[in-house]
């Protein structure tokens, strides 16, 4: 990470209008798989778990996710990751306004609110 925060910037400013527009639909679809915490069942499948195995381990992580004992750290964990990354596109130049339509219409990042408290 600090490599790209290093030379991103540079790297960006550099780029034609479509290359920019590419960076950020790839960044948005990749924010979006990992913000989202996606299911890997195809890596359970490769594992040579069955459908209904697949199926018992998903319910368990989603009850275990949702229990009390995790919703205070799964909020400030938001938080925090919401904050780096909103402030991290910014000093890497890839903070568009579309980019930030993009967060918060899709994502359900509010931009403002982590700009505003750097």
């Amino acid at each position: 990470m600090g490599f790209g925060m290093l030379s991103l910037p540079q790297q960006v400013a550099e780029m034609s209008a479509q290359e920019r527009e590419e960076v950020e639909d790839f960044t948005v679809y990749f924010l979006r798989k990992t913000l989202t915490g996606g299911f890997p069942r195809e890596a359970y499948l490769d594992m040579g778990f069955n459908k209904t195995e697949i199926d018992e381990i998903r319910d368990l992580r989603k009850q275990k996710a949702q229990s009390s004992d995790f919703t205070l750290f799964r909020q400030l964990f938001k938080r925090d990751i919401h904050h780096t990354l909103v402030n991290n596109l910014h000093r890497c130049g890839i903070l568009s306004d579309n980019m930030k339509g993009k967060l918060e219409s899709e994502l359900r990042v509010n931009v403002a609110e982590h700009l505003a408290a750097d």
